[in-house]
């Protein structure tokens, strides 16, 4: 007569059939490798950041608050109309709107490349940058990437993505704004801030936002003074000071924005 497995034998093989990919996803996710099928990359879980814990904040310039006026006492401000690129990802849905405003007061040519879900890998590693830098020959660029990657793991790999993205922008001026963190951060702000250096890098990680129903994008009035705090920086305390004087919030706008959808 042919005996049935116990109870507690199917029991043990269900949890093992749940258990087995779960331990699979968590490795992968804290993992430093990538699997990839041909073009297509595996994308990691944010489980990992959840259960390891995160690097400390950069030890790195913090602004708290929206800069009315600090003394330029070192370098003078570069007073001539700019051609101006400024691209990134989401975030500059906001951003560039109230940039727009800036670029009409201060007679900038203006082109914002918005690249939806984008990250420093892609602009690394695609042609896109170089493409706009070539059809645009901008005389100055901002960027602002990073909120795609506040709890990456690799950072490593981050690290060579961003001397990529420095290298395409070549010796232009450029200022690249951190990321509005929602959450603590395991070293994306302090590897930009590495990378490019004071003067060049913006830390938005600790300034105070209005959050859209995401819970990520500031709102679109928060966004603003964002902007805002941004180019009075550039103006008193950034490498590479130009003219930024403040618009009114119902001042004309002037520059034009490429939408580009993420990559699926």
């Amino acid at each position: 007569m042919k005996k049935e497995k116990p109870e507690r034998f199917l029991y043990a093989k269900l949890i093992g059939i749940l258990v087995i990919p779960l331990l699979f996803i968590l490795s992968y996710s804290i993992s430093d490798k990538e699997i990839s099928i041909g073009n297509f990359t595996l994308e990691k879980s944010e489980i990992g950041k959840q259960i390891l814990p995160a690097e400390n904040i950069p030890d790195i310039p913090i602004i708290t608050d929206t800069i009315t006026s600090t003394p330029q006492d070192t370098l003078t401000t570069d007073t001539t109309s700019q051609r101006i690129l400024f691209f990134g990802d989401s975030m500059l849905e906001g951003l560039s709107k109230r940039m727009r405003q800036y670029a009409y007061l201060n007679g900038h040519e203006l082109l914002n490349v918005i690249w939806y879900s984008s990250s420093t890998r892609l602009w690394a590693r695609t042609d896109t940058l170089s493409y706009y830098l070539e059809q645009f020959q901008p005389t100055y660029i901002i960027l602002c990437l990073g909120a795609n990657e506040l709890f990456v793991r690799d950072l490593d790999k981050r690290s060579k993505y961003i001397q990529s993205i420095i290298k395409k922008i070549d010796n232009k001026p450029y200022i690249w704004i951190g990321p509005p963190n929602w959450k603590e951060d395991t070293g994306i702000n302090r590897m930009i801030y590495e990378q490019t250096g004071e003067g060049r890098f913006f830390p938005s990680f600790n300034l105070s936002f209005e959050r859209s129903s995401d819970g990520a994008h500031p709102t679109l009035a928060s966004a603003s003074q964002w902007m805002d705090s941004i180019a009075s920086w550039i103006v008193h305390e950034s490498k590479y000071p130009i003219r930024l004087d403040k618009p009114d919030r119902q001042a004309p706008r002037q520059g034009n924005t490429i939408l580009l959808a993420p990559i699926k």
